[in-house]
């Protein structure tokens, strides 16, 4: 299967998405503003910062195989009835 173009863009978005999450997470723990540097940060607030960067790709995930399934099923259904 010949790979889209739109994959490496899909995929350096959602790089830059998570890094932004985890960092402003972090941010929050630490008690800093989200624009401070992050280089001080307690390991504690990262750890937080880094459990809810993965709590939101698992949500995503989780909707994609959702739609993937719900889209697979319906394919499936429209084949049958036509035959």
């Amino acid at each position: 299967m010949a790979r889209s173009g739109l994959s490496p863009l899909g995929q350096t978005t959602g790089v830059a998405i998570i890094g932004a999450i985890f960092a402003a997470r972090t941010a929050v723990y630490a008690g800093h503003s989200v624009s401070a540097n992050l280089n001080t940060a307690d390991p504690a607030a990262l750890v937080s910062g880094l459990q809810g960067a993965f709590t939101v790709m698992a949500v995503v995930i989780f909707a994609a195989t959702l739609v993937s399934v719900m889209g697979f099923w319906l394919k499936q259904e429209q084949s049958a009835s036509s035959h």
